[in-house]
Formats: structure tokens, C-alpha cells, sequence
């Protein structure tokens, strides 16, 4: 949050009310574009529960999410 004080010379004034105003717009860009990943994201994972439609989530052009048969990290 940017906070606006008295400054004498209204050039310095100009100079902090604009990088305010870019402060706030470049926020605003930034929560908008993080909306459009997640909202991205989340439309193009596919839970799946084997093999077969682990290959069809991916041929279909998804990102696939589920289990893992790996080897366990607790030993």
C-alpha cells in the first residue's frame, strides 16, 4: 500500500503520486494473471486411477494427477 505525504515541490509530489498509481496497477496485473494461471491450472488437471487414463489425460492435452507407486521415503 503506497501512502501519499505533503511534499513542497510538486515535482517530487507528481513523481510519488505516479509511482503509487504503477504500485497499484502492477498489483492488479499481477492478482490478474495469478487468477487466469490458477483458473488455467485447475481446468487442465485430470485425477486419474491408472495407467490407461494416465495415457489418455495426457494425449488429451492434460495434466494428470494420482498415485504413486514409487519407492517410500519413511524406511
Amino acid at each position: 500500500m503506497c501512502t501519499l505525504v505533503a511534499i513542497a515541490a510538486p515535482k517530487a509530489r507528481y513523481k510519488r503520486v505516479l509511482a503509487c498509481r504503477l504500485q497499484a496497477l502492477l498489483e492488479e496485473v499481477q492478482q490478474s494473471l495469478l487468477s487466469e494461471a490458477e483458473a488455467f491450472r485447475d481446468a487442465n488437471i485430470v485425477d486419474v486411477s491408472s495407467y490407461e487414463e494416465l495415457k489418455t489425460a495426457v494425449g488429451d492435452g492434460k495434466w494428470a494427477r494420482g498415485p504413486w507407486a514409487g519407492q517410500c521415503c519413511a524406511r
